[in-house]
């Protein structure tokens, strides 16, 4: 398949051009999954006003920030609870920035509409992340 004019081989097509500031934040969201960050948070790491940033964000992405940081700890907490390591449930509340399992718990049962636990169940072990 060639790709068009001034596309390098690296590139995605399906993944479109990023504002910076957008990218950064993004960059810093995944590196902090483990922390319990915040939408402004990420805004100040984008060195925007957490208005701004949510505006900006919502524009280039299609989604909220805060839609974005749960979609990355949740899928994040979906690798985990299927890795080919069981790990604890605290251990993976702790890995995706929640520092109580029960709401860890909560946010995983809104987002999957099942528990951790039946999460875990439902899936065939995989060779994901540790």
């Amino acid at each position: 398949m060639s790709l068009p004019a001034g596309r390098s081989p690296d590139e995605e097509d399906s993944l479109p051009v990023l504002d910076p500031r957008i990218s950064e934040a993004l960059h810093f969201i995944e590196a902090n999954l483990h922390r319990p960050i915040t939408v402004a948070d990420a805004a100040r790491q984008a060195g925007l006003s957490r208005s701004q940033f949510s505006s900006l964000f919502r524009v280039k992405t299609g989604a909220s920030p805060g839609r974005m940081l749960s979609k990355m700890r949740m899928e994040l907490a979906g690798e985990l609870l299927s890795g080919k390591r069981a790990l604890p449930m605290k251990e993976v509340a702790a890995r995706v920035g929640f520092p109580r399992p029960e709401v860890f718990a909560r946010a995983f049962r809104e987002w999957y509409v099942m528990t951790p636990g039946e999460f875990r169940m439902s899936r065939p072990r995989v060779h994901g992340r540790p």
